[in-house]
């Protein structure tokens, strides 16, 4: 769909930055923001459509999922959103220990876990 989210800019939460997606596909963005990938999500957008491409139209975009190559988690977590990552572990484990151990702290990633190499980097 072709959509006119003018006069929703100063309602969205993250402001201005609803512009960077203005004049192409959302795919891409909502691959980076996938939060947004809900239907309340959806219902509210479906008030700013105005169009839709016709098929001739639509340049197939092929860009890599840019949270392929996040770290696996550990399965006990509660997730509260895959994408970007967001869980926390269960209250009965924390309870367990006096220190929570390190696989088990709450995660919350705004964007994709970076890829780092020990070779291009330096440690002090």
């Amino acid at each position: 769909g072709v959509y006119d989210v003018t006069d929703f800019v100063r309602q969205h939460p993250g402001g201005e930055k609803i512009l960077i997606g203005a004049g192409g596909p959302i795919e891409p963005f909502w691959a980076l923001y996938a939060v947004h990938k809900k239907p309340y999500v959806y219902d509210l957008l479906a008030q700013y459509r105005i169009g839709n491409l016709s098929k001739a139209d639509i340049v197939k975009d092929d860009a890599d999922d840019p949270y392929a190559n996040d770290p696996v988690r550990h399965p006990v977590f509660n997730i509260n959103n895959p994408r970007p990552f967001n869980a926390e572990p269960p209250l009965n484990i924390l309870a367990d220990n006096f220190i929570t151990p390190n696989d088990l702290f709450y995660v919350r990633n705004h964007h994709p876990v970076p890829l780092l190499s020990q070779r291009n980097m330096n440690f002090r």
